[in-house]
């Protein structure tokens, strides 16, 4: 449920920024862009749920249906070592030693329980849900690919029908021979939107675990908590902190092209597959404006929602006593108008962070120094404890002084 909540809003948000982007950047011919690109609404969810229910039906028969890059390489390393376990197992039968076959078998057990569809039903609807996301991601980029064509990059009037004749063809070809989508750019972004792409801090995670297995209970999940504070900190508010936002400040005729290409390649686009290269530059120029400008929005809500009483943040209150008197009145954290909020990427941080500030703005604004910074240390850490796994050190930490 929360990862179809998760897919659902960073879908929502993707053409929300690029038009907000767009015209905030006065790009008139971006906003038609996506205007086409993100139109269309309902045959898109409709082909969505195609590729989704093809996915899910592949996936009982198959683990591997729904995998794509790194998993493809775990079950195909799972696969070569059973067989390598089932090699030593026949070798040592052989010499008369069935000890190793009689482990085998106990691994091949656990490992069909593994790959059973009844056993991997959270599994495999996890992987249908970021199915059907790449497959609206697929149909909206081959759109976006088919305008750029269709138009000349806009300086053409479009016709709708030669660009969704097009846009058609795009999407059939990022398929591979056995219908799973594989279009570079797609996965990066996709990746990027259900907070499951590569990062260097969780391969770090993940390389020191490697060397001491002691810390695999305490992080076992690194990559999603990083890619969401990523994803949170893109909507950051304030424009001098927002990294992508300053990369990509200038128009495009006012940028050095090899910058360009780097910056797109960095963000999954093959700048060698004869596409617009000015149009996609563009395009995430107009989505970062987008971005921050919705960040703006959330602190603006969170404002409205303190002073209305009506929204309530993570923390609370950092004085313990008048906290415990508001949960004793039914305070609820990440309520706003009665609705959780929590598993909205991007407006749960800021909302509540805004939300937070406030509550506590008497206590910052304290002439005592040590008050000052614990008011506003127990602020932050609420938000991005949980965001960067700092929580599990604690745990890890209990552990190491025999407290846990």
């Amino acid at each position: 449920l929360k990862a179809g909540v998760g897919n659902l809003t960073t879908w929502v948000y993707k053409p929300a920024s690029q038009v907000i982007g767009a015209y905030m950047n006065g790009d008139t011919k971006g906003l038609n862009r996506a205007f086409y690109a993100y139109g269309n609404t309902m045959d898109t969810m409709s082909n969505g749920s195609n590729y989704m229910k093809n996915r899910w039906r592949a996936s009982a028969q198959d683990p591997t249906a729904m995998t794509v890059s790194r998993d493809e390489i775990r079950y195909t390393k799972s696969t070569e070592d059973m067989e390598l376990a089932k090699q030593i197992a026949d070798s040592a039968s052989a010499e008369g030693n069935d000890g190793p076959a009689m482990l085998y078998e106990i691994m091949k057990v656990q490992d069909d329980l593994a790959r059973h569809p009844w056993l991997r039903v959270g599994n495999r609807a996890m992987g249908a849900e970021d199915a059907w996301l790449r497959s609206i991601n697929g149909q909206q980029i081959a759109r976006m690919r088919a305008y750029d064509k269709v138009t000349e990059n806009g300086n053409k009037a479009l016709v709708k029908a030669d660009a969704d004749k097009l846009a058609a063809s795009i999407y059939e070809q990022m398929f591979d021979a056995n219908g799973i989508l594989k279009d570079e750019q797609v996965l990066k972004e996709t990746a990027r939107m259900t907070f499951s792409q590569e990062n260097v801090l969780s391969e770090s995670f993940k390389d020191i675990m490697g060397r001491i297995p002691l810390l695999r209970p305490m992080f076992m999940f690194t990559r999603t908590p990083v890619n969401m504070a990523v994803f949170d900190a893109q909507m950051n508010p304030v424009q001098a902190f927002t990294n992508k936002l300053k990369r990509y400040d200038l128009p495009f005729e006012q940028q050095n092209i090899d910058k360009v290409k780097r910056l797109l390649t960095d963000e999954g686009v093959d700048v060698n597959s004869g596409i617009d290269i000015g149009a996609e530059y563009t395009r995430k120029r107009n989505e970062y404006k987008g971005n921050h400008a919705l960040g703006v929005g959330f602190v603006m809500m969170g404002v409205y929602g303190y002073l209305s009483g009506n929204i309530t943040g993570k923390m609370g209150l950092k004085n313990r006593q008048k906290q415990n008197m508001r949960r004793a009145a039914d305070w609820k954290p990440y309520k706003a108008f009665g609705i959780d909020y929590e598993q909205i990427p991007g407006l749960s941080t800021w909302l509540s962070l805004t939300v937070d500030i406030l509550d506590n703005a008497t206590e910052m604004e304290s002439h005592d120094v040590a008050q000052l910074l614990g008011t506003q240390a127990a602020v932050l850490a609420s938000q991005f404890t949980d965001r960067v796994m700092l929580a599990n050190a604690q745990q890890f930490s209990d552990v190491i002084q025999g407290k846990g």
